[in-house]
């Protein structure tokens, strides 16, 4: 049952009123002891009631109101789904738009380096298998010097490649002359993140950010 301010019921029993064959409980407010009254406000569980004859304010007719304690429990259910969506297609749109950049720079650092830089002797450190949700690397790592300064590098390779190299031996890598800690193997292609990974993250971050902006300007549009 929706009840407005405004609505006339008849007292009953001094904690209790009817209206419209409802009994509700009610709050008397001044000189009410029996007869019709006239709802005056809201409090939690309950209704203010006066004598009938005189409005606190005007009511639009057209807006149900209900007692404090629904109104206070109706905008925290309806917004605690909200905020948690929100706050998870946000976490979602940072983690995509990171992997994004991770891949598209680890790119661009690997065609500087292919391109422009310089080939330099070095030694393998060790080597090792990563298996992340089955999905199996091939990993190693290496040191080589410049200007008398050592320089560390790691790499994802093909099992092929990977599998021929021995700790302690040598490889032969390309590294940036302006910064030799970016570095790559020599001729072996790098393993890492690929075109068609950053391009699928990259429209995953699109979708999940567009999906939050259009949560939040209809939750706006709402009020």
């Amino acid at each position: 049952m929706r009840l407005r301010i405004g609505d006339r019921g008849e007292l009953g029993d001094g904690a209790t009123a009817a209206f419209g064959g409802a009994r509700v409980p009610v709050i008397r407010e001044g000189d009410v002891s029996a007869g019709p009254v006239v709802i005056r406000d809201f409090a939690p569980q309950s209704v203010v009631v006066g004598p009938p004859g005189r409005s606190r304010a005007p009511v639009d007719a057209r807006k149900p109101h209900y007692p404090l304690a629904l109104q206070a429990l109706r905008p925290a259910a309806r917004s605690k789904p909200f905020w948690m969506g929100l706050g998870l297609l946000l976490l979602l749109a940072v983690l995509f738009w990171g992997g994004a950049l991770y891949a598209y720079g680890h790119l661009a650092v690997a065609a500087v380096v292919e391109q422009g830089g310089t080939e330099a002797a070095a030694t393998v450190i060790d080597k090792w298998v990563v298996s992340p949700d089955g999905a199996t690397a091939y990993r190693m790592r290496y040191r080589f010097f410049v200007r008398g300064r050592a320089y560390l590098g790691s790499a994802t390779l093909p099992y092929d490649a990977w599998s021929g190299l021995r700790s302690g031996g040598p490889i032969l890598v390309r590294y940036l002359p302006e910064d030799p800690r970016l570095s790559l193997p020599q001729g072996l292609r790098n393993t890492g993140p690929d075109g068609m990974l950053g391009a699928a993250t990259l429209v995953l971050a699109c979708l999940v950010t567009a999906g939050a902006v259009a949560m939040t300007v209809r939750r706006l549009r709402r009020r």
